[in-house]
Parts: C-alpha cells; sequence; structure tokens
C-alpha cells in the first residue's frame, strides 16, 4: 500500500512503510537502521510516536511510528497478534535516543498494552528548553517545538486525524501522511538538537 506513497516535508522526501507482518517489521528495522547506523562512538537518534484509536473502548496503542534518515515505519501492532523479541530487543538499545513530545505517556502506554520498553525514551520539549535555555518550550507541542527549532513550518494535525480509527484493516493515504510528518519533525528536531545534522 506505501509503495508509491512519497511524502515531502517542505521538500525532503520521506518514504513511510507500514508494516503489519513479523517479516515486514523485521525488514522495516533493518532498513531503518541503516539511516542511524553511520558513524560510531555517538548517540542515534530516531523520531518515536504512537496513534491510539479513540472510539475503543480500551484505547490500546494501535500503531507504533520510528523515524529516522528518510525513513518512516508504521507499525501496526494490533495487527501482528505477538510482538516479535526483536522490536523488543530495538527499543532498549543503549545507543539510541527515542525522541518524542509528550514520549514519556507514549511510553507508558506501550509498556501498558505490550509490555514494550524503551531505554532512552527523550522528551523533545524538556530537551528543547535545556538546549535552548528557554523554559518556556517544555510546554510547547511539536507543531510550536519545530517552528521553534527546526527551519520547517508544519501544518497542525487536522481534526480528522484525531479521531482516524489508526485500527482499522487499511490505513487512509492522509493517515499515513500525518503519521510520517509526526514522527519524521520529531527525529529532525531530536537530531538538531542532540547535535545531528
Amino acid at each position: 500500500m506505501t509503495g508509491h506513497i512519497e511524502v515531502k516535508v517542505q521538500g525532503i522526501k520521506v518514504k513511510p512503510r507500514v508494516v503489519d507482518t513479523e517479516t515486514a517489521l523485521r525488514s522495516g528495522i533493518e532498513e531503518l537502521w541503516s539511516f542511524v547506523g553511520k558513524g560510531t562512538g555517538s548517540k542515534y537518534v530516531m523520531g518515536l510516536d504512537i496513534e491510539c484509536t479513540p472510539v475503543e473502548s480500551t484505547n490500546k496503542v494501535s500503531v507504533l511510528k520510528l523515524a529516522a534518515g528518510s525513513l518512516c515505519l508504521i507499525i501496526r501492532l494490533l495487527n501482528l497478534g505477538t510482538i516479535p523479541h526483536f522490536l523488543f530487543n530495538f527499543l532498549r538499545l543503549p545507543d539510541v535516543s527515542f525522541v518524542g513530545v509528550g514520549i514519556k505517556d507514549n511510553v507508558d502506554l506501550l509498556r501498558r498494552d505490550y509490555g514494550l520498553e524503551c531505554r532512552n525514551a527523550v522528551d523533545l520539549a524538556t530537551l528543547a528548553a535545556s538546549v535552548l535555555d528557554d523554559p518556556r518550550l517544555v510546554g510547547y507541542g511539536l507543531v510550536d517545538l519545530a517552528n521553534q527549532v527546526i527551519p520547517l513550518q508544519v501544518m497542525k494535525k487536522p481534526a480528522c486525524a484525531f479521531f482516524s480509527d489508526w485500527s482499522g484493516e487499511n490505513l487512509t493515504t492522509e493517515e499515513i501522511e500525518f503519521a510520517t510528518i509526526d514522527a519524521y519533525i520529531s527525529y529532525k528536531i531530536g537530531n538538531k538538537l542532540l547535535g545531528g545534522l
């Protein structure tokens, strides 16, 4: 489904890949790692975000999004059934900083719903406030933070994306685009704040 979709974020081409099988997940993580696995002796940065389906009574995490380089994995956790051990291990890598806005809550939900632990979760608003010496940034959301930290004008997520059925049979093109943008922008902010390119 995502083979022909390419998301542009102010001219930067980001390739989304929706995965819902163990084989596709393994391949996707290997490709994602190729973007962060270059160089030695430094921490690597990966954008992390989740999506829940608000209409479900359980409000279980439906989608885990991971982004680095020009790739975004959109992992449909509900469709996987059993979570593969390599995903548990990947999220616990000591040299990777998983970054996002409100990431503590996201990690708590991943732990609650799937037992997934994220070893190095870094909240971007807190990090930005510290690095840029501006305590006001602690309360910023992703869009406002992006406008302060990186030269990208990010559009606000439309209301329909908040009420999407992320657990549905197929994701729409719009859902894939917004999922990709959220995770990619987290990656770009984290990469800049942690001293990357």
